[in-house]
């Protein structure tokens, strides 16, 4: 997860982590960037209006960096800037979602579940069209 905010950092964490998901917490697109490269994320939620990189401009990183390693993370935009053209961009830039923070937390934790059912599933099948590893 990634927002400037503290306050907010935190608040969603504590929601987070009570419904039993591991959350990582940067507060910029510098320490967003080094936990994505530390790797093993099933999702990522970016908040779009940062001081810096922008959320769209991250997104833009993010999507990049799953396409070319072949990774199934999905990436969240989170905002209180909830208009049509951010949803557009956000979408456009590559975001597989779009939660506004005036939305009920159980909304953005539904729309998660959705999202990593789905990333689940495909990386099930994937592994089930790999052949077996020989055995040494």
């Amino acid at each position: 997860m990634v927002d400037d905010s503290a306050t907010y950092r935190e608040f969603l964490r504590a929601e987070l982590e009570e419904d039993g998901c591991h959350v990582v917490a940067a507060r910029n697109a510098d320490e967003a960037v080094a936990a994505l490269e530390d790797g093993g994320l099933d999702c990522v939620i970016l908040d779009l209006v940062m001081p810096g990189t922008s959320g769209t401009q991250l997104c833009e990183r993010f999507d990049r960096f799953r396409r070319r390693r072949g990774l199934f993370f999905q990436i969240v935009i989170l905002t209180s800037q909830e208009g049509d053209d951010r949803l557009t961009a956000s979408l456009t830039a590559g975001a597989d979602d779009f939660v506004g923070k005036s939305q009920p937390m159980d909304i953005l934790k539904i729309r998660l579940m959705a999202l990593l059912r789905r990333k689940y599933m495909v990386e099930d099948h994937l592994a089930r069209l790999s052949p077996p590893m020989p055995s040494a």
